[in-house]
């Protein structure tokens, strides 16, 4: 059985993140994602 695993989005995803953020029409940048890790930390 497949599984869903959930872990904190990483520097590595935000290649991903921006492919999903225009496929849901997001309007967030490279920068956002790495300003978001930065304040997460």
């Amino acid at each position: 059985m497949n599984r869903l695993r959930i872990r904190a989005l990483s520097e590595r995803d935000i290649p991903f993140a921006m492919n999903l953020k225009n496929i849901a029409g997001w309007n967030q940048t490279e920068r956002d994602w790495q300003d978001y890790l930065f304040f997460r930390s």
